[in-house]
């Protein structure tokens, strides 16, 4: 055989060999742990056994198209938690986290998908950790830049967090900074609620100036926000422009115009959080 046929065979070998691994990619739907590609859903796996699908999209994607491919309920109740937990002393985390339980049990009872920014820190750990002690099943979806985040088995060096082990969803955007998903948690939770069939609120705990552009983002959107007195940062800068009646910052004076705002405490008991959540979302 002479070379040149050796290397024909050879070409023609690689080809079936690469056109059998993209039939196969496209068979299965999506990239496997390591292999990230736009669009297509892949699986992260954690070391808690935990096995998230996930996707990685433009941060301007419709959001019908991540419902589709992560497998999202249709017109079901929504909660978008932003914020964080800079700053709090440790028995404010504390009552914040019990809080964070009736949230997520008030989610379970009434198959509320709850989204948040999905890593392993502050009120995503709440959500997270809630979800996993309680054994919950409700969808509980992180939506956060890619260039900002890792997991087992993909290591980025220049990532300042890890992806929460206890998410069952998540989506990771294009962008370089943190604040790049932020349009998207609101418009999937929006998408997911049927824009209006079913209920979509927000809650804002604690966090900085991200999460006050966000909660400037939900007035302009119309939805319904539950603000977390007493958790610090941002959620009480908005509670004392309300309570006052007067701001400074354009972002407040938009939510003071015509923002539909509620007041959770942290020192509220549990029975009158879920009383607020059950009028909200029309449940009791």
């Amino acid at each position: 055989m002479s070379d040149t046929v050796v290397v024909i065979l050879v070409a023609a070998v690689l080809v079936v060999a690469a056109g059998a691994l993209l039939y196969y990619r496209q068979r299965r739907g999506g990239a496997s742990q390591g292999e990230i590609m736009l669009n297509k859903p892949f699986q992260v796996r954690f070391a808690n056994g935990q096995r998230s699908r996930a996707v990685y999209v433009q941060a301007s994607i419709p959001p019908q198209m991540v419902q589709i491919e992560l497998k999202l309920p249709k017109a079901q109740s929504t909660i978008f938690a932003i914020g964080g937990a800079g700053g709090m002393a440790p028995e404010d985390i504390e009552r914040t986290q019990k809080m964070v339980d009736v949230v997520s049990a008030f989610a379970q009872k009434h198959n509320v998908v709850v989204i948040d920014g999905g890593t392993e820190g502050g009120i995503m750990q709440m959500f997270g950790d809630s979800r996993l002690r309680g054994r919950y099943t409700f969808p509980l979806v992180g939506i956060a830049p890619l260039s900002q985040v890792r997991w087992p088995g993909h290591a980025n060096p220049d990532a300042q967090a890890d992806l929460e082990d206890s998410h069952s969803h998540f989506v990771l955007v294009e962008g370089k900074e943190w604040g790049a998903e932020s349009h998207l948690i609101q418009d999937l939770a929006k998408c997911v609620s049927g824009y209006g069939v079913a209920k979509a609120a927000g809650i804002l705990i604690n966090g900085g100036n991200v999460a006050l552009k966000e909660i400037g983002m939900a007035v302009e959107r119309g939805i319904p926000m539950f603000v977390v007195e007493g958790s610090g940062r941002a959620a009480d800068t908005v509670a004392t422009a309300l309570r006052t009646g007067t701001a400074e910052q354009e972002v407040l004076q938009a939510i003071l115009a015509g923002g539909d705002v509620q007041f959770i405490q942290t020192t509220e008991t549990a029975e009158s959080i879920t009383s607020k959540l059950n009028k909200q979302f029309g449940v009791s």
